[in-house]
């Protein structure tokens, strides 16, 4: 294994606690020491685990306040990895080369003069082992004809798939197919309005169960079980335009619509409500999560400009939504003063065990460290390590070390939380990959395909 390197970061009072919420303590008594320690002091020592990667941890450490000595040494099994001065509280250590699928046992160690006077319990990190980057099986299927294509795909289970878009088979238009475990239907999704059946290309779906299935077109259609009801946001006096973008939800109570020119719509199980944004780039992604420690509820948008390199990111919280990344016209942005080339925020993703958001855009991917509040921006170079990245259509994973990305040129990567893989097989200048939806061990890719002289939809399904 290769010699393992430290970072120190000082860890700001305003996020301190956010990092309490989703540790596990492991707390020693503590006791007050005067100038010169005394000869059995005992110290408050609590070390906790924010992220275990396959190949680094993120640990926290807080010692109490002895008055005298901040002196502490980070122990890994039998080794002493590093050793430093603790200004403040607390803070937060990075241990890298880490090997994935391990047990290591760390202590801290409070030191004074070259001595070790105190030191906590062993507190065992096991890292998770890398995901497969190796897909055995690829279905790729073309769906309609006549300019047909597919925008969106939700996975219930390997016998309940939908995917919705514009399809033409040549004797009549639908707008979504839904796999039943043994073919793919077609299906009208309609609903009755001012004297007649409205039927509309679909941007996305999102799937509570069999009588409670939400899409988006340009407005909403809600599935009750029995019949199908369309929504028209404009002539509601909800919003003054159309949405065609996409879906998150919480449950079927609290429902979030995005789209065009900075409109997102929240739905409450009862009424829609138009949310001030603060923005007018079109919103282009949606991604959340529910803390599994606290049950708190996150979400993320993102959108881009279409007629400059502007975009923006937001984040909602305490029923507001606040701007924490922004792109401007000029190549800067909102967490420096550097002008470089930042891609657009064309899609996000994250994961309640990683506290950085992917974002991907333009010909790049980057990271924001801190999904809530972020304060340094990374660039993802998966050009130089595979040689290719092409412009990032959707970013899906299971957790932060399976993560799937579409791409332009019919493009798929795949971070195994250590390396990058691309799927040539999959490349075809006749494809155009959009949506991806991972679940488990199933990947699901939609998109076109411009084999004949009008495209048809493209549904690709890969299994490990």
């Amino acid at each position: 294994m290769a010699f393992n390197t430290f970072r120190l970061i000082s860890k700001k009072r305003n996020t301190s606690k956010l990092f309490l919420l989703l540790f596990v303590l492991y707390p020693i008594s503590c006791k007050d020491c005067t100038t010169e320690p005394p000869e059995n002091p005992d110290y408050d020592i609590q070390l906790s685990v924010i992220e275990s990667a396959p190949t680094y941890v993120r640990l926290s450490v807080s010692i109490s306040d002895s008055g005298c000595v901040r002196q502490y040494a980070l122990q890994r099994d039998s080794v002493m990895v590093m050793s430093d001065t603790l200004f403040g509280k607390d803070t937060i250590l990075i241990d890298s080369d880490l090997e994935p699928s391990t047990t290591y046992q760390y202590r801290i160690l409070i030191r004074n003069k070259g001595k070790t006077i105190d030191a906590s319990e062993p507190f065992p990190v096991l890292t998770p082992e890398l995901s497969e980057h190796y897909v055995y099986n690829w279905d790729i299927d073309t769906i309609g004809d006549y300019n047909s294509y597919l925008n969106d795909v939700f996975i219930v289970d390997e016998n309940n798939v939908w995917a919705v878009g514009d399809i033409d088979t040549g004797d009549s238009s639908y707008n979504a197919i839904h796999w039943d475990g043994e073919k793919w239907n077609f299906v009208h999704i309609t609903g009755w309005y001012c004297g007649r059946f409205i039927q509309t290309e679909l941007n996305s779906i999102f799937y509570f169960d069999e009588n409670d299935i939400w899409a988006l077109g340009s407005y909403p259609f809600h599935w009750d079980g029995t019949e199908w009801t369309f929504y028209q946001l404009t002539d509601m006096g909800i919003i003054s335009g159309g949405l065609a973008g996409d879906i998150w939800a919480i449950d079927p109570h609290d429902i979030f619509f995005i789209g065009r020119n900075g409109r997102i719509v929240h739905y409450n199980g009862q009424s829609f409500e138009k949310m001030d944004t603060g923005t007018k780039v079109d919103l282009t992604d949606i991604w959340g999560e529910i803390d599994p420690e606290t049950g708190d509820v996150h979400i993320w948008v993102c959108g881009k400009a279409d007629n400059s390199l502007a975009s923006v990111i937001l984040y909602f919280k305490n029923g507001e939504w606040h701007t924490i990344y922004e792109r401007y016209a000029d190549n800067t942005n909102s967490l420096d003063d550097v002008v470089r080339y930042n891609p657009h925020c064309n899609t996000i993703w994250t994961h309640p065990s990683s506290e950085k958001l992917w974002v991907g855009g333009g010909y790049g991917l980057f990271t924001l460290d801190n999904k809530f509040y972020p304060t340094k921006y990374t660039e993802i170079d998966v050009l130089g390590e595979i040689g290719y990245f092409s412009y990032p259509h959707k970013i899906r994973g299971n957790n932060p070390y399976d993560i799937f990305i579409t791409g332009g040129y019919s493009s798929l990567y795949h971070y195994n939380g250590q390396t990058w893989h691309r799927y040539q097989e999959l490349f075809d200048d006749d494809k155009e990959f959009g949506a991806i939806k991972v679940k488990d061990d199933t990947i699901y890719i939609v998109g076109d395909y411009f084999g004949s002289f009008l495209s048809s939809g493209l549904l690709i399904k890969g299994l490990r």
